[in-house]
């Protein structure tokens, strides 16, 4: 258990300037957008591999065509990672996934969910928290305020913060870190989520190897 998880919670205003969230923000009226999806772990142990489905109910959330923007929203990325999330970690930051840009509608959310760990169940019978992705980091950049409603909370945590312009959040993807997004009841609100991989953290690779040679089986996912 993380001594105190409150202190690796990253929370800082103005990491994109006014004119780069006015840039961004005009990007994305202009743009074509689609439901993203959720994990869908019924099918997943059907097939075997990684299923999902769009389930408004735990996600109501749209994803917008990044298109020529994406240079600069990638180098946005990579100059924080270096300049703010690698020092305040003392970690460094090795890969990162390609940034997302979100909107939320009236009545958008996403349940409170994990990012990079999924509970499994050992041969024994016993549930444990296990890596589902390379994700080590989780980032989320705020875009505009708006709008009612759209709050990001950590329930466990008992944390609340209320998305301004230019705000950076940024917080270990594991069990320990379960958050969402509250309903949008009035407007649109916009961010951009990124996750990252750190260089010396154990990857899933690591870990599956490491649990299938403690109980004897193979394990791909």
């Amino acid at each position: 258990m993380i001594d105190n998880p409150l202190s690796y919670v990253l929370i800082r205003p103005n990491i994109i300037n006014e004119y780069g969230v006015q840039e961004i923000v005009q990007h994305i009226k202009s743009s074509k957008t689609t439901d993203l999806s959720v994990f869908d772990p019924k099918k997943s142990n059907e097939t075997g591999g990684k299923e999902w489905r769009v389930d408004k109910t735990v996600r109501d959330t749209q994803h917008i065509e990044m298109g020529l923007i994406q240079p600069k929203i990638i180098d946005l990325m990579h100059n924080v990672v270096k300049e703010v999330i690698n020092p305040f970690y003392g970690v460094e930051v090795c890969e990162s996934e390609v940034p997302q840009i979100l909107s939320y509608g009236i009545g958008g959310h996403y349940c409170p969910h994990i990012d990079g760990e999924s509970l499994w169940q050992t041969p024994d019978g016993e549930l444990i928290w296990k890596k589902s992705t390379e994700r080590d980091l989780s980032m989320v950049f705020y875009l505009n305020d708006d709008f009612e409603g759209g709050d990001f909370i950590f329930p466990d945590l008992k944390i609340r913060v209320r998305p301004e312009p230019g705000m950076l959040i940024c917080f270990p993807s594991n069990h320990h870190y379960k958050h969402g997004v509250d309903p949008v009841t009035k407007g649109k609100r916009y961010s951009i989520v990124c996750w990252a991989k750190v260089k010396g953290f154990p990857t899933l690779n690591d870990q599956n190897r490491e649990l299938s040679q403690k109980y004897g089986i193979t394990i791909n996912n």
